[in-house]
């Protein structure tokens, strides 16, 4: 199954990011998880439209208020078998 990967790095501290990044993937209609890494760091991975997918990497590159986002990158994945549903792991 075709995925993307988004790596976010900043200032992620908050822990509005986590409910911020599930609200959204659920509204784009969005299969994956967010792995936190650190209180710097953040890994999401999606699988969707991809018109979507770009969405939702628009939106992680602005973040929610109280989290600062200093870089973003995406990259095209495949994963083993088919995801349900959005969660942070």
């Amino acid at each position: 199954m075709q995925a993307t990967e988004i790596r976010m790095t900043g200032a992620l501290g908050s822990d509005s990011l986590a409910p911020w990044i599930e609200h959204r993937a659920r509204k784009l209609n969005l299969q994956g998880w967010l792995e936190q890494t650190s209180s710097r760091a953040a890994r999401i991975v999606v699988s969707g439209e991809p018109s979507m997918i770009e969405a939702m990497a628009v939106s992680c590159s602005l973040g929610p208020a109280d989290v600062l986002v200093q870089d973003i990158s995406t990259h095209a994945l495949t994963l083993d078998r088919a995801v349900q549903g959005f969660v942070t792991r």
